[in-house]
């Protein structure tokens, strides 16, 4: 980045094992895919996420530090939680705009690194700072400070985090930071394995009656997963369903992880049984053929930590690698987990103001999306949640805000772009009047046209024209 290239195939074949864990044979399939996917990119003219931090990073770094002073580019202080999702380049630009005498706070965690394509080391943020200052010790952080003191869950959850983690460990040293077992400020019970009374697994109707009637069961999956149990439960519309990755950042009371294992390709099936029929103690050169399995390792362990009290595994359909896993924690020696009939199954309950409360967290989680389509599911489980609280006004407004993102996600999905250009006015005031927001839509043209004197705004016109057919729909 330093030089605004990408590696050579012969750089990225020369890292050592601890930046890149691959096989040569893997690192040079992957660097193949990668130039098909330059190429791709250039024959498209288009650009990625990486593409762009690269450049703005470059730019920055043609610039004096007295002239980024000037222009107000620079910042005094940079907070970024959830750091082992950036890249390198994207560390560096948070470094760069901090030069001048910034402060930049780090936070995060190597076992949640779920980012696909991202393996994440806090040591790669020392090398970084060491690369961009020219080798300037004081500009160097100094080794990152371990909490293990976990506010958010209890023991009996805590338990069998710890418990993936060192299966994680064992079989691929250097995967994550090797830090102490988190220790909970309160003991709790252990996680429990939904189960019928013949002891056979759920299928999707009797999920669904338990979802029914325990609303504040967050359901959790992988995320490649979520529409397929989507379509599953589609009858259990007032529950909350979401993705482990999507869910990363967030905490909830009661979590069941579903079809965790069933949802597994054939090769992850493989992985989980050599890794679990010995009780987690395989060696990192055997799993060296499972690279992908590191990932769901990591997935498993982000799932089961959001959880705060009660957490629950459910498995609707059978598969070698789920049955492997059931066994392993109920017949652990520790026996982290315990079987649960769900005839007796009691899930806490919540009052109006907490489901107010995640519906609010919700819908301010839906504003920080970055596509349309995230912010209409974030805005949809904000209204189950103000529902259950019995606030009708907050409910509608999340449903019309989720109405309002289904009408962009349609719009971006049927136009291309000079289409979508040209008929900006148009789908504006569409999907307003649709939405229901002509009054605040207005009140929002008027703003951004008082931002800046007459002439000066490039948006003018348009904000003119969509201002003026709101005030017509609103006569």
């Amino acid at each position: 980045v330093k030089e605004g290239r990408h590696l050579s195939e012969k750089e990225y074949l020369k890292l050592g094992k601890s930046r890149c864990r691959l096989t040569e044979e893997q690192r040079r399939e992957a660097y193949s895919v990668f130039e098909s996917y330059s190429q791709w990119l250039a024959d498209e003219k288009r650009f990625d996420a990486c593409d762009r931090t690269a450049d703005i990073l470059c730019r920055l770094r043609r610039t004096s530090i007295e002239d980024r002073l000037k222009e107000q580019v620079n910042f005094s202080r940079i907070y970024v939680d959830e750091t082992q999702d950036f890249t390198q380049s994207d560390i560096g630009l948070f470094w760069v705009l901090c030069e001048g005498g910034g402060s930049l706070f780090l936070a995060g965690d190597t076992a949640q690194s779920v980012e696909e394509g991202i393996n994440f080391r806090f040591d790669e943020v020392r090398s970084v700072c060491h690369v961009l200052s020219c080798g300037d010790k004081k500009s160097v952080p100094d080794k990152p400070l371990n909490v293990t003191l976990n506010f958010r869950s209890h023991s009996g959850v805590l338990d069998v985090a710890a418990a993936v983690l060192h299966m994680l460990y064992q079989a691929f040293p250097g995967a994550a930071n090797k830090l102490p077992d988190d220790v909970g400020l309160f003991k709790g019970p252990r996680p429990s394995v939904l189960c019928r009374r013949d002891n056979k697994f759920l299928d999707n109707s009797t999920l669904v009656e338990v979802l029914k009637k325990t609303p504040s069961l967050v359901v959790l999956t992988p995320d490649a997963n979520l529409d397929r149990l989507k379509g599953d439960l589609s009858c259990s519309e007032e529950s909350i369903v979401l993705g482990a990755c999507e869910a990363k950042g967030l905490d909830f009371d009661q979590v069941a992880i579903v079809n965790f294992f069933s949802s597994s390709t054939k090769q992850q099936e493989r992985a989980w049984k050599e890794l679990l029929k010995r009780d987690g103690k395989q060696s990192a050169w055997e799993m060296t053929q499972y690279p992908e399995l590191e990932m769901r390792m990591k997935l498993l362990y982000t799932a089961i930590t959001r959880c705060r009290h009660r957490l629950f595994f459910a498995e609707t359909l059978k598969s070698p690698s789920g049955d492997a896993f059931f066994r392993w924690m109920l017949g652990n020696t520790s026996r982290l987990a315990e079987k649960q009939d769900i005839a007796d199954l009691t899930v806490e309950l919540k009052s109006p103001d907490e489901w107010l409360s995640l519906g609010i967290e919700y819908a301010l989680n839906a504003e920080m999306q970055d596509d349309s389509q995230g912010a209409k599911d974030w805005f949809e489980r904000a209204s189950v949640c103000f529902k259950h609280g019995g606030n009708e006004e907050l409910m509608s407004r999340a449903t019309k805000h989720a109405d309002l993102g289904q009408l962009l996600e349609d719009n971006d999905r049927t136009l291309d772009w000079p289409q979508r250009k040209q008929l900006t006015p148009q789908v504006l005031v569409s999907c307003f009047e649709q939405g229901g927001f002509i009054e605040d839509a207005i009140q929002v043209c008027e703003t951004v046209l008082g931002l800046s004197p007459s002439g000066e705004n490039k948006f003018e016109a348009i904000v003119n024209e969509v201002l003026a057919d709101l005030k017509s729909l609103d006569t």
